[in-house]
């Protein structure tokens, strides 16, 4: 560097916070003391004439300080509320409610059962998860009854863990099982789910569910198994309580606030959640009933046989008096089912023509609601993946025939998965470019002690418009065209080939890790071609980390003012026109409540002319 060059930048110093107009003063300044060397034969000569550069630094920052006011400004603003800002779009990003709904929807889209947050009461904790000092869940949850002998939700819950087959029960031998069981029985006399379960802790045969896959391994504790069966069948009612207990985990989570798309989400995986009557247990009873009437037809004790062919009359009055979902008609469309084409079979075997005739006719409307249920339909599976989305194709299984599924119906719906993965996008979005900013302000703070000044550079407006047009409008525009209108079927690909969490990636890596690169890089490049066009020189690393840092975070809080009304509208949208989710009070959607309604309406018709025909 010469002594001009020395002078100009002593003499410009206290104009570097504004970089345009040091370059501009610097140029003019150097221009003018080159001018003046040639006229005067030497630069000692100029630069002599010129003064002290420390007292020209004064003059120049008084001359151009009404230049200098706005850049200064501009300036000030930039270094004070670059933190407030990034803070702000942090926040705006990461919307409380909707991670919580996100969160909640998490194990859904995983398989696992919901965890919800336990509640602060003590009271509430123990009512959700009982004695957590105790090993084993089923031994956690006997404590809450052994503090309310006398509720019989409490009871049958416990029974209901007791009897999974899982490591923790284990240990547990039959004998205790079969103790417990007794003391329910005594707690709740007139509940016949007990019955089923002490039935077939040893029913004496083996076999995979269907007939002729049985085997009779012990007789005596078979006789003793449908003994326990027949009992059963004469008790009034048959609950485990789950629809019970499932409303008051839903109450102790305090999932009632049902305006906010998070309690709603909660809502639905509690009631998910809850331990349905074992159907398979129900199916096998049916099997069991029929193998052993068959039994005792052949040893020729065809009135003995009887009240096992006639033991779905009670069977499905049990069921249909506590059934509320889906699975529950379903189980007693296929008890009816078998019994029609198996029971029928041994009452002609018998020789009994006539109750088989009977049989067949006053189980024909349920086998017709059966095969009604059975029949696919060739524009179902299109507007399920068409318009469902994820959230219905794992709520809404199968829907079809009694209440056929529109594209109407699922639009609203179609949007809450979505709205989810662009939670997850906006919030990896902030997340990127926080990540960024660390990394650029530790480089800055290297740069810094190796005493590199970072400089400010105001963009020009039209330099600032590009930049938000191309690295701010355009990604968001694609990102809400693929997310919203799917121009390219992503939702119905990912579905078809069962990639339901694949095929959201684009969504996500587009806005969470693309945007930030992309917007780092425009922003990058369009500052270094803007300072080489004014000083022919590339900017130093400080300077390009110090204008990188506050360009990302006001982005931040830019991204996530444009997203965020856009996804309260969305949401705000679904709990006003949504006929899938969240308007129901037990069920999961009005169109599966609709057609549980249907079915049971069949299902007690048919139970209530078989009972005044009798």
């Amino acid at each position: 560097m010469n002594n001009i060059d020395n002078a100009v930048e002593t003499a410009t110093e206290r104009l570097k916070d504004d970089y345009a107009l040091h370059a501009e003063v610097a140029a003019e300044l150097r221009d003018h003391l080159e001018e003046s060397a040639c006229d005067s034969g030497s630069e000692e000569e100029a630069l002599k004439r010129f003064g002290e550069p420390e007292e020209i630094a004064g003059q120049l920052f008084t001359a151009n300080l009404s230049r200098f006011k706005w850049h200064s400004l501009a300036r000030m603003i930039m270094k004070y509320a670059a933190l407030p800002a990034m803070a702000a779009g942090l926040y705006f990003s990461v919307d409380p409610d909707l991670l919580r709904t996100a969160r909640n929807f998490l194990p859904l889209m995983n398989g696992r059962p919901q965890t919800a947050p336990m509640p602060d009461d003590p009271e509430s904790q123990f009512l959700i998860a009982g004695d957590r000092s105790r090993k084993g869940k089923a031994q956690q949850l006997r404590a809450i009854w052994e503090k309310y002998p006398d509720n019989k939700m409490y009871m049958a819950t416990y029974i209901d863990q007791l009897l999974l087959p899982i490591d923790d029960n284990a240990a547990i031998g039959k004998e205790t099982v079969e103790k417990e069981l007794e003391l329910a029985m005594a707690v709740d006399p007139d509940n016949a789910i007990f019955n089923y379960y002490l039935a077939f802790i040893d029913p004496g045969v083996t076999g995979d569910g269907h007939r002729q896959l049985f085997v009779v391994t012990d007789r005596g504790k078979l006789d003793r198994t449908m003994q326990t069966l027949s009992a059963g069948y004469a008790k009034p009612y048959l609950t485990s309580f789950s629809k019970e207990r499932g409303l008051q985990l839903v109450e102790l989570y305090n999932c009632e606030a049902r305006e906010k798309l998070s309690q709603s989400m909660l809502y639905t995986l509690t009631m998910a959640d809850c331990p349905l009557p074992h159907p398979s247990m129900f199916r096998r009873a049916a099997n069991i009933n029929l193998l052993y009437a068959e039994m005792l037809i052949d040893e020729g004790k065809s009135a003995e046989a009887l009240p096992y062919l006639e033991a779905w009359k009670p069977m499905l009055t049990q069921l249909n008096r506590k059934a509320w979902t889906l699975i529950d008609n379903l189980v007693m469309m296929t008890v009816a089912r078998k019994y029609s084409q198996q029971a029928a079979l041994l009452y002609r075997k018998a020789g009994m023509e006539d109750k088989a005739a009977a049989l067949e006719t006053e189980l024909a409307p349920l086998i017709a609601l059966h095969d009604a249920w059975r029949v696919k339909d060739a524009n179902y599976g299109a507007t399920i993946k068409e318009h469902g989305g994820m959230m219905a194709n794992l709520l809404l299984p199968n829907l079809r025939a009694v209440t056929p599924l529109t594209p109407e119906m699922l639009r609203p719906e179609c949007q809450l998965d979505y709205l989810l993965v662009d939670i997850f996008a906006l919030t990896i979005c902030a997340a990127g470019m926080l990540l960024i900013c660390a990394v650029t302000a530790l480089r800055l703070f290297f740069c810094v002690l190796i005493v590199q000044r970072p400089r400010f550079v105001v963009l020009p407006l039209k330099n600032l418009l590009q930049i938000f047009a191309l690295g701010i409008a355009l990604p968001l525009a694609i990102f809400f065209v693929t997310s919203w209108l799917d121009p390219l079927n992503w939702r119905e690909l990912g579905i078809k080939n069962e990639i339901s969490v694949r095929f959201m990636a684009f969504n996500i890596v587009w806005l969470g890790f693309v945007t930030p690169f992309w917007l780092m890089g425009l922003y990058t490049c369009t500052t270094s071609r803007y300072v080489v066009k004014l000083t022919g020189k590339k900017p130093d690393t400080a300077t390009t980390d110090l204008n990188l840092l506050m360009a990302l975070m006001f982005a931040t809080l830019l991204i996530a003012a444009i997203c965020q009304p856009m996804l309260q509208y969305r949401k705000n949208r679904i709990f006003a026109e949504d006929s899938v989710f969240f308007k129901t009070p037990l069920g999961f959607s009005t169109i599966e409540e609709e057609i549980i309604n249907a079915q049971r309406q069949v299902i007690t018709d048919c139970l209530e002319k078989t009972s005044s025909a009798q």
